[in-house]
């Protein structure tokens, strides 16, 4: 597998009505951690949270960041 069947895919996948619903998901999850970090007792928790975040932000971008890599490719 090449990295351009990787982008045909990602797009094929995240092109879904159930992708909406993911990210239906990882929007509230996202609100959740943030109110999580917000109330969290120590610097561990805090940065877990940030971690937790940053992995849903990756998935919630990923068409997106796929999008802007094939048009930079293709430039």
């Amino acid at each position: 597998m090449n990295y351009q069947e990787i982008d045909e895919d990602i797009l094929t996948l995240t092109g879904t009505k159930e992708w909406k619903t993911l990210v239906s998901l990882l929007e509230a999850e996202n609100a959740a951690a943030t109110q999580n970090q917000l109330e969290a007792k120590d610097w561990d928790m805090v940065n877990y949270q940030k971690g937790y975040r940053e992995a849903l932000l990756f998935v919630f971008n990923v068409r997106e960041t796929t999008k802007t890599l094939i048009e930079q490719a293709d430039a």
